[in-house]
Parts: structure tokens; sequence; C-alpha cells
């Protein structure tokens, strides 16, 4: 899509959060486009987290452990089953080599993983207690029981990045998925828009696609949609918003005290966002397969170790048959 937009005379690179569009490229490739965006993430206190973003899957197990208070440590999000996904759609590079083919699940770095996993209840457990029932999130943090926030369906807004701030305390750490990079956050997209290359009239389709970059477009439907806009003037319109005394244009009725953000917090975002990565199955049936062999795991029918080396077979035979 990058041609269309150096070609197009009125809207431009720079019209665009670049780092959003960046997440998505493949070989520096534009191959669709977006107007709203929210960032996948896990969020927490610094003071029980700690300052720096990212962390290994043992960190993560050692601030758990920590933590003994925290009996629902990531809230009604933490099931095995919740977990395990949100690890294979952020970290799959760490295992596969995309250009050589070769697969790496049975080192012990995965095993770790599983063994971790199994610490989450399932879905059944999670939601069986309290007549169906959740404590609320708010009530959960304050009270210890909860310590860290993983982000659903993205980090949306800054209305929803006020809201982290006042109620773990006045400030915030972007820790990201556990990986061994320390790389665990990813942008997601609610829908995407695309062209064809078959399409007989290029030019009149992304007359169409442009549509949903513009400033007019965006700013007439962000606040149905929620989420942060792609266009860089009404992205920076909203942070200045969040930065000021000024009410958010969503007219949330929320009763969390919210605070204007500092430029530190607002640059918290910004590099969060620069250090997201799209997240990806590449394939479901490569997911299934993963997914599987853990649960052979966590069902007790097989080691830790077992289950890697069949995940680490069937995931290579899956490659070379590609």
């Amino acid at each position: 899509m990058y041609p269309f937009i150096d070609d197009d005379e009125s809207l431009f690179r720079e019209d665009l959060v670049a780092d959003a569009f960046r997440a998505v490229e493949i070989d520096s490739k534009l191959y669709r486009l977006f107007p709203f965006f929210s960032i996948n993430t896990i969020v927490g206190s610094p003071a029980v987290l700690g300052k720096d973003p990212g962390w290994t899957v043992n960190e993560l197990i050692e601030v758990i452990n920590a933590n003994p208070q925290a009996d629902i440590p990531m809230g009604q999000w933490g099931s095995r089953e919740e977990f395990l996904d949100a690890i294979i759609s952020q970290n799959l590079e760490e295992y596969i080599d995309w250009d050589s083919g070769n697969a790496h699940f049975n080192k012990s770095e995965f095993i770790d993983l599983m063994e971790f996993i199994r610490l989450f209840p399932t879905d059944a457990e999670l939601h069986s207690g309290h007549n169906g029932m959740f404590p609320d999130w708010v009530q959960a943090i304050s009270e210890g029981r909860q310590i860290l926030m993983v982000t659903r369906v993205g980090l949306r807004s800054f209305r929803e990045v006020q809201n982290y701030i006042s109620v773990f305390g006045g400030e915030v750490v972007y820790k990201g998925f556990p990986s061994e990079n320390r790389e665990g956050n990813s942008i997601f997209t609610n829908y995407s828009l695309a062209m064809t290359t078959t399409s007989s009239d290029k030019h009149g389709a992304w007359s169409f696609l442009r549509m949903f970059l513009n400033e007019e477009w965006q700013r007439e439907y962000q606040d149905d949609n929620g989420s942060f806009p792609t266009n860089q003037v009404v992205f920076n319109e909203l942070l200045s918003e969040a930065m000021s005394d000024l009410e958010l244009r969503d007219g949330s009725t929320s009763t969390i005290p919210r605070n204007p953000l500092s430029q530190y917090e607002a640059d918290q975002i910004l590099d969060l966002l620069a250090s997201a990565i799209i997240a990806s199955y590449r394939s479901e049936p490569l997911a299934n397969i993963i997914r599987e062999g853990v649960f052979d795991y966590l069902q007790g029918r097989t080691s830790a170790e077992d289950s890697a080396r069949v995940i680490q077979s069937r995931v290579q035979i899956y490659l070379d048959e590609r």
C-alpha cells in the first residue's frame, strides 16, 4: 500500500501513525490498512513487577511466587487456555525460524513455559466461583489479589491508560507477555482493509481505502470504535486532551479518578507502540498442534518433556510439508 500513499496528492506517510503500520509490515512492505488499533500487553505496578518493560517466563514466575496473596494474579483473564493462546500468537517466532523452516519446541524454555501454564486454573475452574461471577478488577487489584492486568482486547485508549495508572497507585509499567527477548507487546486490529492484486481499477479501490485514513472520517467514528486512531493528527488530538484537564470525548461516566497524563506517561505509550509487533498464528492448524501437545501434558497424559518432543516432531513435519 505504500506506493499508493506515496502517489497520493493529499495523504502522506507522515499523516499516519508510523509505528502502528510498521508493526504489520512484511519485509518493509505494507499489505493492509486499518483505521483503529489497540495494543496487547500486560500492565502492572512497577513496585510489584519491576520498573523495566519486558520479562521472561521465569521472571514472571518469580513475581507471582513473591506475591502469594495474589490468588488471582491475572484476574478474570488468567486461565491456562487463554494464556496459552496468547503465548502462541505472541511468541511463535521464538520457537519457529520461518526462513529456515526449523522448529525449536524441544528447548528448555518451552518446557518451562508448559510447567508454568499448569499453575493457572482452567476456564471452568476460573469462572466456577462466586456463582459464575468474578471480583471487580478494581477491587481485586486494590485488595492485592490481582497484580497484573492483561489487556484482553488490547489497550485501546488514553482513557484506559489513565484508569490503569489510577488503579495501580499512580504509576504503571507495560511488561508485555513473557518472552525470551522481552518483547511481548503486539498490535491488535479489529478489522483490516486490503486491495487484491487482480483488481482492474486499483486507483478506484485506493480512493475508497484512503477514506478510512483521513482526519474527518477517523474523528467522526473514533468515539464509536473506542480504539487508538491511525491518523496522526487525530491521535495527537486525543493525546493532548489526555494530557490536559479536558474531559475525553468518549463521555465516559467511570468512577475511577483520572488525572491528566504527564509527559513521562505519554512517552511510555509511545515507547510501547514503538515496541509492538503484529500477533498472528500464521496457521490455525499449527496452533492446534501446539494446543493439543500442551494439553496432553496439562491433563496428565504425558510429561512436559515428552509433550515438547511430540510438538517438535509434529510441527517440523508440518513445516517440511509446506
